[in-house]
């Protein structure tokens, strides 16, 4: 409990909660959620797949096949094929 409220433990951290909250309360566009880094995405990700929201699972995989996100890490590309196969993107 904190100042009378149920706090509930989250294995998320809060950029992640950030990020995957803003699909659902956007404030406005400019505050969309950010998923322009693959660790970032792939956590969002990873959260959507847990809460079971199919529709923000298929944005970050969009956005993860991206050509904005292999491009900024290319080396990385191989971390989103094994992605695609582990998460079904």
């Amino acid at each position: 409990m904190k100042d009378g409220l149920a706090v509930i433990p989250m294995s998320e951290d809060s950029k992640t909660l950030d990020s995957f909250l803003r699909f659902f309360y956007p404030l406005s566009p400019a505050e969309d959620p950010t998923l322009d880094n693959l660790a970032d995405a792939l956590l969002v990700l990873i959260a959507a797949k847990k809460f079971m929201f199919d529709l923000v699972e298929k944005i970050v995989c969009q956005v993860l096949l991206s050509t904005k996100v292999l491009e900024k890490e290319p080396l990385r590309r191989e971390r989103v094929a094994q992605t695609r196969n582990h998460h079904r993107c």
